[in-house]
């Protein structure tokens, strides 16, 4: 494999020199922000972090919205050779405590979407606090020079095999080739692309997808609060509005605007929009030809890890060749093999996957970092699949890692949460389908002894585990069971579990 690695700082220094006047983002604000103004922003925005004690190799925990100023701090991290590890706002303390102590984070970067309550408790850390000014101008970020690094890092929140909470380790350098080369495959060669952001800045989905691929197609940002309920009804008057011709959704999007369709019972009027990705979840063969149907827009399918970015997609010249799991052929740069899983019925194939935009590796509570890859230099991606007609398709996807709406949830990590309560022996969090999410799941729970009430508990635990973790990881619902259904050997067997129990709340 002889993919050259690009350098994300001499490719942007080369794009603010090719069209230093050309607008890179903007916001609902009216705010406007050149490439030069951006590269002069980032320069800034470094200058402050290093004021703050900041070296080379430094983590920088962010709990901050999605806006131009989170883009611009991101960026500068990666100009100054720091390690970005973003949370969600709605985290906990608990969240933030583990992933301080995970990342060893020098600065915290927090903004006003965190409550009072929790910046009160970050702050009593040990660590520095940086408080973000969001939305008006940018005049905090003051002026200076810094000089630029070999580029930085990102860190990723995930959850292995074994459940243990750990992050993924990306490269600025890979990812922004990765980026690179999705552009190539799908043949964009303008500079006139415009992305609107509303994924959250807090996962890759919202730095990488909707951040670092349209700069590095020299198009523009149009940045967005995450996307929600009320989005759906202005999704296509924002389109116009500010000029959005590529669009990159989830299926609970691609979901909510065909019901939405579907409930007006008209056909949509064309839109400015030139290409739609879709990824992040299985999405249906039937539910895309609808999209396209109606809005006249073909979604282009792909798929992918956190760990290694894209490892294929659909084309739009090749929709013909289209199967139902199909998620399109392979990238050039990108390698797999099929792994038969031993002792399964049905044969099913897991797919291995070698590429030069690989993670560094997951990083442990000790500061180590591990890539687990096969001799071969391939990563197991806890799927199952198989090729046809050149095209992957998607047979099976690991069951203990769902994508809700987008976004990775480890069922591991709140089986043990469930069972660090005084009050439960044993938990099992099992995978359904939700028609908007496109996944979710059902906690299911034994309690240590007899209930005098089992609603009262049931709401209890409810309340104490939603303290414990943010909104977008919570249960759909928790069901108390006597016993869980096993093997002969003990084994517990998670797909029988829906038959049993009761339900409350």
């Amino acid at each position: 494999m002889n993919t050259v690695i690009r350098s994300f700082l001499t490719d942007f220094s080369r794009l603010v020199d090719k069209q230093p006047d050309k607008a890179a983002i903007l916001d609902s604000e009216g705010r406007v922000l050149t490439y030069r103004k951006l590269s002069d922003y980032i320069e800034n925005a470094q200058s402050l972090l290093e004021k703050d004690g900041l070296k080379v190799g430094d983590t920088v925990v962010a709990l901050l919205p999605n806006a131009i100023e989170t883009l611009i701090l991101f960026l500068a991290c990666m100009r100054g050779g720091y390690t970005y590890a973003p949370l969600p706002c709605t985290a906990t303390i608990s969240e933030v405590s583990h992933w301080k102590d995970l990342t060893h984070a020098r600065l915290c970067l927090i903004a006003s979407p965190v409550t009072n309550s929790l910046k009160e408790q970050i702050d009593k850390m040990d660590w520095k606090l940086l408080h973000v000014s969001i939305g008006g101008n940018l005049g905090w970020l003051g002026e200076g020079s810094a000089a630029s690094c070999v580029g930085g890092r990102l860190l990723i929140g995930s959850s292995g095999s074994t459940g243990e909470p750990k992050a993924i380790v990306l490269e600025i350098d890979r990812l922004w080739s990765a980026g690179c080369a999705f552009l190539r495959y799908h043949q964009i060669e303008t500079t006139e692309v415009r992305f609107w952001s509303y994924l959250p800045m807090s996962y890759l989905g919202g730095l990488f997808n909707l951040g670092l691929i349209p700069l590095a197609a020299g198009g523009s940002i149009f940045v967005d609060e995450p996307f929600s309920g009320k989005t759906f009804l202005t999704f296509w008057p924002t389109v116009e509005r500010f000029e959005i011709n590529s669009l990159w959704i989830v299926p609970s999007i691609l979901r909510g605007l065909l019901t939405l369709a579907e409930r007006v019972g008209q056909a949509m009027p064309r839109t400015r929009v030139e290409r739609c990705f879709i990824g992040t979840a299985p999405v249906s063969l039937i539910e895309k030809q609808k999209f396209s149907q109606i809005f006249g827009i073909e979604p282009l399918e792909n798929y992918g890890l956190s760990e290694t970015t894209f490892i294929s997609s659909e084309r739009i010249n090749a929709l013909g060749m289209r199967k139902q799991g199909g998620v399109g052929t392979v990238m050039p740069d990108v390698e797999i093999k099929l792994r038969p899983v031993e002792k399964e019925e049905d044969a099913l194939q897991e797919i291995m996957v070698r590429t030069p935009f690989m993670m560094l590796g997951y990083l442990d509570a000790q500061g180590q970092l591990t890539l687990p890859v096969d001799e071969e230099g391939y990563l197991p991606s806890g799927d199952f699949g198989r090729v046809v007609e050149g095209q992957l398709l998607i047979t099976g996807r690991r069951r203990d890692i769902i994508k809700k709406g987008g976004i990775l949830i480890a069922l591991r990590e709140i089986e043990l949460l469930a069972e660090s309560s005084a009050s439960i022996v044993e938990a099992a969090a099992v995978r359904i389908e939700h028609p908007f999410y496109g996944e979710s799941y059902v906690l299911y729970v034994r309690g240590k002894q007899p209930m005098n009430d089992e609603k009262i508990f049931v709401g209890q635990l409810s309340t104490w585990i939603h303290e414990q973790i943010a909104r977008h990881k919570w249960p759909e619902r928790i069901i108390l069971c006597e016993d869980f259904p096993r093997t002969a050997s003990g084994k517990l067997q998670k797909h029988l579990l829906t038959a049993e129990g009761r339900q409350h709340g």
